[in-house]
Order: C-alpha cells, then sequence, then structure tokens
C-alpha cells in the first residue's frame, strides 16, 4: 500500500507542475509552533526582505527557503506592521503542464507499472556498491528498513526517503511561513494573484515512461540526498537560522545542493523539451513580473513571495524589477 500511495503522491506532483517553489497549503497564521526535532534559536523578525518602489507605489518581496522547520515563532511586531500595509499578495510563478484528459489518465497508469524495476529488480543492482550503503544507512535510519523501498526506482526511492527524513527531522518541503502568511492575507480579504505559466506537454505518456525508466537522470537526486542525510543534515538548521536573521550570506555558503538537484530531476528540461515545453524558468519569471508590476499599478502596497534561488543567477526576479523601472533596497 505504502508504495501505491508514493505513487500516486508523486506522480500528482510531477504532473501539476511545482518547476517554480510549490505552494504549502497548511493553515498555521498567527499562532506560536513548537518546533520538531530541530530547534531554529533565532527570534524570527527579519527574513530577507526588499522594497522596490516605483511612483509612489511599493511591492514587499520576502525570499523563503525550503525545506523549512515545521513550525517557526513569528515574534515581529514590525515585520507584522509591513504586511499589514499590503492590499495584493503575489504568489511565486507555477508551472501547469497541459496533459489532457486521456493524456493524463495514460501517464498516471504508465508512472504505476514503471516506478518499479521489472522482474524483481533493486536499487541494490542498479548502484555502485558505495553509493548503495549510503542510501542504505539513510534509508535504515530515517524510513526504518522498508522492503518495498529497494524495488522503487530512484524517481520514487528519493521522493520516499525526503519525505520520512524530513519529517524526522522536523521540516517540511515547502515553508510553513508561506502558508501562515496566506491565511492571514485572506483573512484581512487580501487579494492573491497566482502567476502560473501552462505549458502542453506533448505525449505525457511517454514523457513519464521516459522520466521514470532515466536512471541516469535520477540517480543524482537519490545519491545527493542519501549524502546529505548521512553527513550534511545539520545544515537544515544552519539555513533555517541564517533565514530567520535574513543573512543572505550565511545561506549562500550553506550547502543544501541535494535539494536543487532533487528539484531538476523532476522537471529535467532536456526530456521537457523533447515534449514541446521549453525555457521554463524565462516564462515563470516573465509571467510574475508581468502579474506583479500590474499588482503594483492596482495596489498602492502589494506582497510577494520568492524561492531563494529566484533572486540570483541568470534569471534574477529582483533584477527583473529593476529592469521595469523600479528602485530596489533590503528592507
Amino acid at each position: 500500500m505504502r508504495g501505491k500511495v508514493a505513487m500516486v503522491v508523486v506522480v500528482a506532483a510531477m504532473l501539476s507542475g511545482g518547476w517554480g517553489p510549490e505552494r504549502a497549503f497548511a493553515a498555521m497564521s498567527g499562532s506560536r509552533h513548537s518546533l520538531g526535532t530541530v530547534q531554529v534559536t533565532a527570534a524570527l523578525p527579519t527574513p530577507p526582505i526588499w522594497m522596490a518602489e516605483r511612483d509612489g507605489h511599493a511591492i514587499i518581496v520576502m525570499a523563503v527557503i525550503d525545506p523549512a522547520p515545521a513550525g517557526l515563532p513569528w515574534r515581529s511586531a514590525r515585520l507584522d506592521h509591513l504586511l499589514d500595509q499590503a492590499e495584493a499578495v503575489v504568489d511565486a510563478p507555477e508551472l501547469k503542464l497541459r496533459l489532457g484528459l486521456f493524456g493524463g489518465l495514460g501517464a498516471m497508469a504508465t508512472a504505476v507499472r514503471h516506478a518499479r524495476y521489472p522482474d524483481h529488480g533493486s536499487l541494490q543492482q542498479h548502484l555502485a556498491p558505495k553509493v548503495f550503503a549510503e542510501v542504505q544507512q539513510a534509508e535504515q535510519y530515517y524510513n526504518h528498513g522498508d522492503v518495498a523501498f529497494y524495488r522503487d526506482r530512484p524517481s520514487f526511492a528519493e521522493d520516499v526517503l525526503m519525505d520520512s527524513a524530513l519529517g524526522q527531522l522536523g521540516y517540511r518541503r515547502h515553508s510553513p511561513v508561506v502558508a501562515d502568511l496566506l491565511k492571514g492575507f485572506a483573512a484581512r480579504r487580501v487579494s492573491e494573484v497566482r502567476p502560473v505559466y501552462q505549458a502542453d506537454l506533448e505525449q505525457p505518456t511517454a514523457y513519464m515512461r521516459e522520466l521514470l525508466e532515466d536512471d541516469d537522470a535520477a540517480m543524482p537526486c537519490l545519491t545527493a540526498l542519501a549524502d546529505f542525510l548521512d553527513h550534511h543534515a545539520g545544515n537544515l538548521q544552519a539555513r533555517a537560522e541564517a533565514w530567520s536573521e535574513g543573512d543572505t550570506d550565511a545561506l549562500a555558503r550553506t550547502d543544501a545542493r541535494a535539494f536543487d538537484i532533487c528539484r531538476s530531476s523532476h522537471f529535467p528540461a532536456t526530456l521537457l523539451a523533447r515534449h514541446g515545453v521549453t525555457d521554463i524558468d524565462g516564462h515563470l519569471m516573465a509571467v510574475w513580473r508581468s502579474a506583479v508590476i500590474k499588482a503594483s499599478a492596482d495596489h498602492a502596497v502589494v506582497f510577494a513571495w520568492l524561492p531563494m534561488g529566484a533572486l540570483s543567477g541568470a534569471h534574477d526576479y529582483l533584477q527583473a524589477l529593476l529592469s521595469a523601472g523600479f528602485q530596489l533596497r533590503r528592507w
């Protein structure tokens, strides 16, 4: 049963999008949460925030990290006062793959058929001994030696391992702070804008089969995740501490590449391009830029949240605001 449930969850994520930062749905606004195993000691008053201003209108941009602690104390009257001024909230952009009814059903059926190795094959047969030892060590510690895990292909095995490990460490894939804020905005009837880039996926059944059967593409995620859990799990706390203090330099120094590798492996650009979906990062930034500029024109103060990774690199969302004539400063 575990395997089938995991398949449904992972396939739903693969088909519904999520190239952009995925939304957190748990509602926890205004409460004081006790943390899980990993404790963050900062008082959380100053996550990384930028102010973009143009023609008397302002956009409050807050960067979030994931994974993030399942609970964080929120004790900043200064920050609450700033957020109370927001008249609209713009979410991080999302990718939605259009499959059609039959395409979606075919892709789901393909995932169920190809999620595990055929003929009783296993991860041990497909991993180098040293790598398998690391994966096994992480699985036994965080997933308690589930035999079914070793029959899963890497695309599914990493998902099971990640959820099990983060749960034990008191973390979630998506920041609960976002859910916190969104519920607070909803209570004040602040309008929410959800930028979405919709793309038609050609031959979704073939795409799903190629995605699951390409162990070479999925293996880096599983091996990087096992290495991170075995040797660097403490970086999760360091990242959360740095984020809660707004220390972007410390965030940049804290290694969490395993999660970036895994996000990329769920939506491999080369494979998507073969099925008609190209320049995803560019399209996502474009729909967000359009949405946030329109919201800013309609409202005096707009709040926007983005993943930390969207504020640097080739697709820098802050640079997109600068190019649109906004003045930018750290808050």
